[in-house]
C-alpha cells in the first residue's frame, strides 16, 4: 500500500475537497477526503483484482457510488497531467512512442521537472504538481483551468507530432489515470505493475 499512499498524499493531502477513486470492470466510484483512507480502499480493490483510478480533478462532493464528477462540476485542481502510450500490442492506436526511453524523453522534455512520473504497464502519465491546490472559485477559475491543462497537453501533443508519434488528449477536467500501487489488468495473460518511477520536489 506504500505506493498508493504516497501518491494519494502527494496530490491531496493538502485539499479538503473529495477526489475520485474508481474502478474496473465494474465501474465504481469511491469517494474521500483523506489519503489514508483511500490508500485502506484501494488496498482492497487491489485484492479484489480490479483496475484501480484516481480522479485527476477534484469534486465539491461525493457524487455517489456509480457516478463520476462531470468537468463542469470539477471544483479544484492540484496541478497538471499527461498521459503518454507507448506502443505496445495491447494498443490499437498507432505511430506510439516507440519504447519507454522515447516516451519519457518526451515527458522530461517539456521544460518543466515533473513532479512525479508513474508508470502505468504500457506506458507513463506524468504530473506536475502546483505548491498548492488550486480551488476553483466559480466556473471563471475552471475555464481558466481546463484552458491551462489542455495548452499545456497540446504543447505535447504538438511536440509528439513532431517526432511522428501520438499521444492521447488527456487533458479534460473530469480526467482519470491509475494509482500506483496497483496492477494493470488490461491484459490478462500480461498482468503488469502500476508502479511510480521517480519523484521529485518541483512544485509549480
Amino acid at each position: 500500500m506504500s505506493e498508493a499512499i504516497d501518491f494519494l498524499n502527494l496530490l491531496f493531502a493538502d485539499t479538503q475537497d473529495h477526489f475520485l477513486i474508481w474502478t474496473l470492470p465494474d465501474g465504481m466510484s469511491y469517494w474521500f477526503t483523506d489519503p489514508g483512507n483511500a490508500a485502506t480502499r484501494v488496498e482492497a480493490l487491489v485484492a479484489e483484482k480490479r483496475d484501480v483510478y484516481v480522479g485527476c480533478g477534484l469534486s465539491p462532493r461525493a457524487m455517489g457510488s456509480k457516478n463520476r464528477c462531470p468537468a463542469a462540476e470539477i471544483s479544484g485542481i492540484v496541478g497538471v497531467w499527461a498521459d503518454v502510450d507507448v506502443a505496445d500490442a495491447v494498443h490499437t492506436k498507432k505511430n506510439l512512442p516507440p519504447d519507454d526511453e522515447s516516451a519519457l524523453a518526451l515527458i522530461n522534455g517539456m521544460g518543466l521537472a515533473p513532479s512525479v512520473i508513474v508508470s502505468s504497464g504500457h506506458g507513463f502519465h506524468a504530473w506536475w504538481l502546483f505548491k498548492e491546490p488550486w480551488v476553483f472559485d466559480g466556473g471563471e477559475d475552471r475555464e481558466k483551468a481546463q484552458s491551462l491543462v489542455a495548452s499545456w497537453g497540446y504543447t505535447l501533443m504538438s511536440r509528439a507530432k513532431e517526432k511522428g508519434w501520438t499521444i492521447d488528449s488527456a487533458f479534460d477536467l473530469a480526467r482519470i489515470l491509475r494509482v500506483p500501487g496497483t496492477m494493470n489488468r488490461m491484459v490478462a495473460s500480461d498482468i503488469k505493475p502500476v508502479t511510480i518511477l521517480s519523484q521529485s520536489d518541483a512544485r509549480y
